[in-house]
């Protein structure tokens, strides 16, 4: 690819689901993920960013390009740490620059983008955090501190006394009040806006 002979690092095109999880590669050297967004849907770009470790290791930044205006990407800058953007109109020089920006360890997003996460977290933090914390009942945000530490549904019963069906359905259950599809989306939740 080009880019990796502008830079002492290595840069991946992803445009579908590989075959195996590439984040799960060790490296050493700072590593670009480039996920290609006119070649796969909304989904398919989620379900790859669902490979990704959690947290992401220091040495490996991810940013999307051949990006349309989605009005999902807010979400996606924030809960998968993407760190830049690069839009399908976006000439060569605007590329090389943003992924030495994204290389050096810092964000290439618009202030647009910017400042429409800006305002989602701050918004987004204190109305749902607050809801949720009545929402919730003591034993769901002691179930969800345990998940946002990484604990398996079997610790999670065993460090709280209950059984491991008591788990699952306050899983569920949380599940639901927060409106999150699984616990990957739940332990972020809980991490980004109950600073667990």
């Amino acid at each position: 690819m080009l880019l990796e002979q502008e830079f002492s690092a290595t840069v991946h095109r992803i445009n579908h689901m590989p075959p195996r999880p590439v984040f799960s590669v060790p490296l050493n050297n700072p590593c670009l993920f480039l996920i290609d967004c006119l070649e796969a849907d909304i989904d398919a770009i989620y379900t790859i960013l669902e490979t990704l470790p959690t947290p992401v290791p220091s040495h490996i930044r991810i940013a999307l390009y051949n990006v349309t205006h989605h009005n999902q990407l807010v979400t996606m800058i924030k809960c998968y740490q993407i760190r830049g953007i690069f839009y399908t109109g976006d000439c060569r020089a605007a590329i090389v620059k943003g992924v030495r920006i994204i290389l050096d360890g810092h964000l290439w997003l618009s202030r647009r983008m910017l400042t429409a996460c800006i305002r989602t977290v701050n918004h987004t933090t204190s109305m749902i955090s607050m809801r949720s914390r009545t929402l919730l009942s003591d034993r769901e945000l002691e179930i969800l501190e345990h998940l946002a530490f990484g604990e398996s549904n079997q610790e999670i019963a065993d460090a709280m006394l209950i059984s491991l069906n008591t788990v699952k359905n306050h899983l569920y259950n949380i599940y639901k009040k927060i409106d999150v599809p699984n616990r990957l989306h739940a332990s972020r939740w809980a991490m980004h806006l109950l600073n667990v």
